[in-house]
């Protein structure tokens, strides 16, 4: 769907925030960097795309990939040449994404995904999963990103009992 080259832009050429990448049909990878392109997500929901590479992002050389949810199963997150930076992803497989104590290897859970409506359902394990970035403070619907549901908050409560 996204193919990322360094040519001729100013430095921005990769930088995805605030984004929704779902219901796509490619014949590759959903989102390639090539070229000496970085690749930046932030804020992103990657879910129910039909990809025939067995990757669904490849970055020859920088990924950085925060706040950000992949429900792609059966399929590698993300394979990297250079360096990679994944923080508080919530993804089908995060074994590709380096490790880490932010990283959830879960599914998601979706209002109506068959009507192409991609907002998580309170009960969703994405929900209040990472801390909010000062430069995104609206969703899709203008509405506050950063909520702190009081339903997360006991959830939580009741895992560390």
């Amino acid at each position: 769907a996204v193919r990322v080259t360094d040519e001729g832009f100013d430095g921005n050429e990769g930088d995805f925030r605030n984004c929704l990448l779902a219901d796509n049909v490619v014949s590759g990878r959903l989102l390639q960097a090539v070229d000496g392109a970085d690749l930046r997500l932030d804020h992103c929901t990657i879910a129910n795309n039909t990809i025939a590479a067995a990757d669904v992002i490849a970055a020859e050389d920088a990924l950085v990939l925060r706040r950000s949810i992949i429900d792609q199963p059966d399929r590698t997150s993300a394979t990297v040449g250079g360096s990679l930076v994944a923080e508080h992803v919530l993804a089908t497989e995060v074994a590709s994404l380096g490790g880490g104590a932010s990283l959830v290897q879960e599914r998601p859970r979706f209002v109506d995904p068959a009507a192409g409506n991609y907002r998580q359902l309170a009960a969703s394990r994405g929900v209040d999963f990472a801390p909010p970035d000062p430069a995104i403070t609206q969703d899709f619907d203008r509405a506050p990103r950063p909520v702190d549901l009081v339903v997360v908050q006991l959830r939580r409560r009741a895992r560390r009992r």
